[in-house]
């Protein structure tokens, strides 16, 4: 199978283009959503702050914070195209009334580090399902580990045995931020990525 490098498999993740979805083992109960939503909405960060460059000190042990929630994925920009982008806009009410099914991308850790992609699927009449593209565990992303590489806090996975790292630039108020580039000397093509934490639930 064609090794995935964690700038791909983010990417793919990104374009929304997910296929192959199952429902997860458990659901959630009512009023999830509107929880997440409200937990997330007000925290999202602007065009601006997903913008900057410069790294900030994170918590130690960030790993374990890393195992303990679910992230949502609530921001992006992109240096390349300058484009920004949130699926928890100020108009998501709005999308809610009018469009079929809404999607909303986490991830979610197992203690062994496992990587499970979920997605939160909010369909017009309020039902909430949630489903997963990974079936299993051994061939799965797993989080190694969180380690200083210079100035640098980086966020070490392995995917199909192979290593990558990518950035962090910054943990604050549950919302946590990554640089993602194809190789460490891309300053073109790279985008950030804001994810939010939200207490696993289910």
């Amino acid at each position: 199978m064609k090794k995935l490098t964690l700038f791909a498999l983010l990417t793919f993740i990104i374009s929304f283009q997910l296929s192959a979805q199952v429902a997860y083992k458990t659901q959630p109960a009512e009023g999830y959503y509107e929880s997440v939503k409200a937990l997330i909405m007000p925290m999202v960060p602007t065009q601006a702050e997903m913008m900057i460059e410069k790294a900030s000190p994170i918590p130690v042990n960030f790993k374990d914070t890393i195992l303990k929630y679910d992230w949502y994925e609530i921001a992006n920009y992109f240096f390349y195209e300058k484009e920004y982008k949130s699926k928890f806009s100020k108009d998501l009410p709005e999308q809610e009334m009018t469009q079929a099914n809404l999607q909303f991308e986490f991830n979610r850790y197992t203690p062994q580090g496992v990587n499970y992609r979920m997605s939160l699927d909010r369909l017009k009449n309020g039902t909430v399902k949630i489903t997963t593209v990974t079936f299993d565990e051994g061939t799965a992303t797993t989080l190694v580990e969180v380690k200083k590489v210079g100035t640098k806090n980086m966020l070490v996975t392995s995917d199909y045995g192979e290593k990558e790292m990518q950035e962090i630039l910054s943990y604050k108020n549950g919302v946590w931020i990554m640089s993602i580039r194809k190789s460490p000397t891309d300053n073109i093509k790279k985008f950030h990525i804001a994810y939010m934490a939200v207490p696993k639930a289910f």
